[in-house]
Order: C-alpha cells, then sequence, then structure tokens
C-alpha cells in the first residue's frame, strides 16, 4: 500500500507544455506563447483531426483509457491482453501509456522495437499495418490510416512531443533513488 501510494504521489505537471497551456487559459487550440513555430505546429498537429493523436492520448494525463491495437503488426504475434483473456478479439491489445515524460523513456512500444520518437511518428506516420483487431479510430474505409505529414511536421509532432517532458518533476530528489550513493 506504501508503494501505491508513493507511486500516486509521483505526478507530473510542471513540463513546457503545462505552463504553456496554463497560460493560454487552458486552451490547447490557441497558439502558446512559450512554444516555438515548431511546437506550435506540432501541437496543433497532435490535436487535429488529420492525426488523431489526442484521441488515444487524451490531456491531461496524454493517456488512453484501456488498451488497444495500434496496428504494430499485420498479425499478432505477440497476443497482448489476448494472452490473457484468451478471446481473439484482444489479441495485440496493449495498455496506451502516457506521453508525459516520452522523451526520456525510449526504446518505444511495448515491445521497445523503436529507438526514437521520430520513429513512432513514422510509424503512424506510414506504417500501421491492417490488423484484424486494428482500433477504429486508426482505420478508415476498412485501411489502417495514414497521416500524410511531410518532414517538417514529423519534426513538428516530435518537437511537441518533447515539451510534455518536466524537468523539475524528473529531478525532483523526492523521486530519486534512496540507496544511490
Amino acid at each position: 500500500m506504501a508503494l501505491a501510494q508513493f507511486v500516486r504521489f509521483m505526478v507530473s505537471y510542471e513540463s513546457k507544455y503545462d505552463v504553456a497551456l496554463a497560460s493560454a487559459d487552458g486552451d490547447e487550440r490557441r497558439p502558446f506563447n512559450e512554444f516555438s513555430a515548431t511546437e506550435n505546429l506540432g501541437k496543433d498537429l497532435f490535436f487535429s483531426n488529420s492525426t488523431d493523436c489526442s484521441n488515444c492520448h487524451e490531456i491531461a494525463t496524454f493517456s488512453g483509457d484501456q488498451a488497444r491495437n495500434n496496428g504494430l503488426d499485420a498479425v499478432s504475434t505477440d497476443l497482448g491482453v489476448g494472452g490473457i483473456t484468451g478471446r481473439n478479439q484482444d489479441a495485440g491489445e496493449f495498455k496506451v501509456g502516457s506521453l508525459r515524460n516520452i522523451e526520456l523513456t525510449g526504446p518505444y512500444m511495448h515491445d521497445g522495437r523503436f529507438n526514437s520518437l521520430r520513429e513512432v511518428v513514422e510509424f503512424y506516420n506510414n506504417d500501421v499495418q491492417n490488423n484484424p483487431n486494428l482500433d477504429n479510430r486508426l482505420v478508415r474505409n476498412g485501411q489502417p490510416i495514414r497521416m500524410n505529414l511531410n518532414t517538417n511536421e514529423i519534426d513538428a509532432l516530435v518537437a511537441f512531443l518533447n515539451t510534455l517532458t518536466d524537468e523539475n518533476f524528473i529531478s525532483d530528489p523526492k523521486f530519486s533513488d534512496p540507496f544511490k550513493d
């Protein structure tokens, strides 16, 4: 119980994004004065209908409410939730993780297949596989969504994701290794 309480106490809320959102009166659609043009473009893309990133990674925590199949593989060899439930419709489903402090948590995806955030964005841009259990938010007209971002837009989305890093949180001595010299 003590460990659970400690983990619940660990809340990241002072990232560049959080500070800018507060300055914008909580309206993520407004340009953030604290952001560069590239970071604002990435923010706009993240919340846009063309990428739908925020449909799975919902704000405040930038995480999802349930496990989903994000099309990593056309045929799920790693069953994920399906390995626990035994149900074929759950095969390849994994928890939608938080994007807070994401720049620090690589490698990415449940199996660590991507080494950089750029690789993750490129996957969602071009390589989502048409798995039978693919989450419906990643499908249009029976085919996996392609975001069709150009290089500058990919860079912008990565730049925005980096604004979710909370330097105060990650350097807070309350959360440091108690056994470190």
